[in-house]
């Protein structure tokens, strides 16, 4: 198999070479593209299903923090925000003031 090649690469003018390389490189770029696009919906497709799915636990969430999310929560998924919850309900306990 790799004799064939060899011999095709060999008897093939050097322009076409460098226009199948050409050709190649566009196709590549064109599957990355194409590949980019799709985790970029299926990302967003997460993230929308966990919004609708945890909507109380975003809400209480974005109500400790100032009204915002932290950063890449819901990337990370629904574990990530019970974690977050949890670790914010314990925390809470410790940033109260002492009473004299």
């Amino acid at each position: 198999m790799f004799h064939n090649i060899l011999v095709k690469e060999e008897n093939m003018p050097e322009d076409q070479d460098a226009e199948e390389d050409g050709d190649y490189a566009a196709q590549m770029k064109s599957k990355m593209s194409i590949k980019n696009k799709i985790q970029f919906v299926s990302k967003m497709l997460k993230m929308q299903k966990l919004l609708r799915e945890e909507n109380e636990n975003i809400l209480m969430i974005k109500a400790m923090n100032n009204n915002k999310l932290p950063q890449g929560i819901l990337l990370e998924g629904k574990e990530a925000l019970e974690a977050f919850t949890e670790a914010k309900k314990r925390d809470s306990e410790n940033e109260m003031r002492p009473t004299d």
